[in-house]
């Protein structure tokens, strides 16, 4: 808990609330705010039942429904619509909070961008590429993405009456202090301005064409999954080669696509096919992969490939069949995982 936040006059009034002593509603707050911390990451509770919640912070269960109403007209919680934030939690919660959610490429639940100065240089600039092409939505999908010819909702959280500014999205901060909690100002603590989202991002030629190849070529796949390394070997590469276009990065990914299972994964991505060019551009299906002939395409099932390589007892090849299909329920029909040999 932070300094100063015992004698908030909020602390005060949650003990009333709830009829408990100053030190009882400390430890609820104290116990909230580490289960936030670890099952919900960007603050919102909504998920969870409030008996879910109660038994987490050892409060009554059949008491449940009076601690939620409490904290929220206490202002420790927030009711918007019919979702339930912790308040203010982007400017309050601890580091590995922020750093988890810019490593997954995720938002906080009221449309705030993670501090990123938590992350490796490679990763912080993976993910400062990815939030410049992104946009939030307070919708259940917490992220979407800035196609070319697509038309976003820009998100601005209203603004709190405390004149203290928030912090900007891309800016690494001080260091705050240790533990988890809220801020211990008077009733509005830790206010902010509007944090805006980038109205005019540029969207990236280079991964729309790639993303819509890809999901033409794959469609069973459920869409291109972008990785951490997309953006920064993307950028890396654009400076390699000015003179190359998105129509010849997507031909050459579409061309080594037509291998069928002999694909190499690295095209299978744009930081796999970026940081690969040399070798992937080279690639001429018509007689410069050995017999000039092209492997086909295996069209069984994969669960009757997978069944077989049961059968014949290659765990592995279950294993890359998933990979391949983004199919991780064949992991677990199998008992496997990704590290099995």
């Amino acid at each position: 808990m932070k300094q100063g936040t015992p004698d908030n006059p909020k602390m005060g009034s949650l003990a009333r609330a709830l009829g408990e002593l100053k030190p009882t509603a400390g430890g609820i707050l104290e116990f909230l705010w580490h289960f936030a911390a670890r099952y919900a990451h960007n603050g919102e509770l909504t998920k969870f039942e409030a008996e879910q919640i109660a038994e987490a912070i050892y409060w009554p269960q059949e008491r449940a429904a009076e601690l939620i109403e409490a904290l929220i007209r206490t202002r420790w919680l927030d009711r918007v619509g019919d979702r339930l934030l912790i308040h203010d939690w982007p400017e309050n919660c601890v580091d590995s909070v922020h750093k988890y959610l810019a490593y997954h490429h995720l938002w906080f639940a009221d449309g705030t961008a993670p501090r990123l100065g938590l992350l490796g240089r490679e990763d912080r600039v993976a993910a400062k590429a990815w939030y410049d092409t992104h946009v939030p939505t307070t919708s259940s999908t917490p992220v979407v993405y800035k196609e070319a010819t697509s038309s976003l909702p820009v998100i601005v959280p209203s603004p709190s009456p405390s004149p203290s500014p928030s912090p900007k999205p891309h800016t690494p901060p001080d260091e705050p202090a240790e533990g988890v909690g809220v801020s211990a100002s008077p009733e509005e603590p830790m206010g902010k301005k509007p944090t805006k989202a980038k109205a005019d991002r540029k969207p990236n030629p280079f991964t729309d064409a790639f993303k819509m190849a890809f999901d033409e070529t794959f469609p069973d796949v459920g869409g291109y999954a972008w990785t951490r390394s997309d953006f920064g070997r993307l950028a890396k590469w654009r400076t390699e080669h000015p003179d190359i276009g998105p129509e010849r990065f997507v031909e050459v990914a579409r061309r080594n696509w037509a291998r069928g299972e002999f694909t190499p994964r690295a095209a299978l991505n744009i930081g796999g096919l970026a940081g690969n060019w040399s070798t992937l551009a080279a690639f001429k299906p018509d007689g410069g992969n050995g017999d000039g002939r092209r492997p086909e395409r295996d069209q069984t099932p994969v669960e009757e490939r997978c069944a077989t390589a049961h059968g014949q007892g290659k765990p592995e090849e279950i294993v890359r069949l998933s990979k391949f299909f983004n199919r991780p329920d064949l992991l677990e029909q199998y008992g496997l995982t990704e590290e099995t040999p």
